[in-house]
């Protein structure tokens, strides 16, 4: 980013901020997360089951994931809760308690 000072008519200085757009994933690595690495096959058929119905952008809690997957709540919350602690969605919030979208 470029910036420099010049004298108005007044006799301050004001800045000029050039605009240049910044690379911020420049030198970051941009691999997609190995769910079979993470977890087991059958969870991971879950994992990818539940992004191919909700996407990135849609936002879903663990009433949806019993519909889309047929589990019982109990599994629904825990399955939630690891892909959590796995980095592989994140909460929500002013969306209502449990409210997770994918990264």
């Amino acid at each position: 980013m470029n910036i420099e000072s010049r004298e108005t008519n007044e006799g301050s200085q004001k800045t000029n901020i050039e605009n240049e757009k910044v690379n911020i994933d420049e030198g970051l690595e941009t691999e997609k997360v190995n769910i079979e690495d993470r977890f087991t096959s059958k969870t991971a058929a879950h994992v990818r089951k539940l992004l191919a119905a909700f996407g990135s952008t849609t936002v879903f809690g663990r009433s949806e994931v019993q519909q889309v997957l047929g589990l019982k709540a109990t599994r629904s919350s825990a399955l939630l809760s690891e892909m959590q602690k796995q980095g592989i969605i994140e909460p929500v919030a002013g969306q209502g308690k449990g409210k997770y979208r994918f990264l």
